[in-house]
């Protein structure tokens, strides 16, 4: 079975609301930040060549580093935007002639393209300084031929800055309120193997080849302030490929008590306010030599 999470339709069809997104809140951001101030220890963006986004859906983590690094970056430094879904890279350019009409031209550096980080094969080898990419990889049906890819372009000298979730509480109470609805559904794995630990992880960068590879534990949270409506905005009634999986293969009766009851759930696990879900992000740093 292709979960909704594989597939470039289903992320196509959720680009309007992720390029609407506020990029300084949600889940991601603190993960998204601790990458790029990471990375940037490792090897500055001030010498960056070309960096490469792999992942990128609707830019976020292009706005953050522009915002945080944009006056480092040299003039003559391009920015690869890569997704496999075409809704996301129609956004990035979207975004990207808003922003150049606007007079902010640093968004001129930007190239967007459709690409799965699978198979980067439409890049040269040892042409990329700089690879990033935030919450992408671990769900791929094939991570490790990602990280292959990404050694491959990365040149001598460049870095890649990657992020798995190892824990997530709410990926933990929808998956029991889930299982609640129907036992016998079969289940998934949400982070491929190798990806869920700090040990696997960073095994799984060297064995690509990279070296002198990092791992760091960087907190996140989902705030759930308004139980009901997160309930109905992001599982009964959202599109985001993230949230949909969880829904497969369950009846449209099934979908509602399931909400019943990770809302129960919910208001089990945080019983005051302010209510938030918590996990951990390991963000990835290695070098090519």
């Amino acid at each position: 079975m292709t979960l909704a999470i594989n597939s470039p339709t289903a992320w196509s069809a959720t680009a309007p609301s992720f390029a609407n997104a506020n990029t300084s809140d949600g889940p991601i951001s603190s993960t998204l930040l601790a990458l790029l101030e990471t990375m940037n220890a490792a090897a500055p963006f001030s010498r960056a060549t070309t960096i490469l986004d792999v992942g990128t859906g609707a830019g976020i983590a292009i706005v953050s580093l522009f915002r945080r690094f944009g006056v480092s970056l040299p003039s003559s430094c391009i920015v690869l935007a890569t997704d496999f879904a075409s809704g996301m890279v129609d956004a990035v350019r979207n975004k990207k002639n808003a922003e150049v009409t606007a007079g902010n031209l640093i968004w001129s550096k930007v190239t967007p393209a459709i690409m799965d980080a699978q198979d980067l094969s439409d890049i040269e080898s040892a042409t990329v300084s700089h690879y990033m990419s935030n919450h992408c990889i671990f769900f791929l049906p094939e991570p490790r031929k990602a990280i292959l890819e990404a050694f491959r372009v990365i040149l001598p000298g460049g870095i890649i800055a990657t992020s798995s979730v190892i824990t997530s509480e709410w990926m933990e109470i929808v998956l029991k309120a889930r299982e609640r609805v129907r036992p016998m559904l079969p289940g998934f794995r949400i982070v491929a193997e190798g990806w869920d630990s700090e040990e696997g992880i960073r095994k799984e960068h060297e064995l690509a080849g990279f070296t002198d590879v990092e791992v760091k534990e960087v907190p996140m949270q989902i705030s759930v302030a308004n139980v009901r409506g997160f309930v109905d905005g992001f599982v009964i009634n959202g599109n985001n490929p993230g949230f949909v999986m969880f829904k497969e293969g369950l009846t449209n009766d099934e979908i509602l008590r399931m909400g019943d009851e990770l809302e129960k759930l919910i208001l089990d696990k945080c019983p005051n306010e302010p209510r938030a879900l918590n996990g951990i992000t390991l963000v990835v740093v290695g070098k090519k030599k």
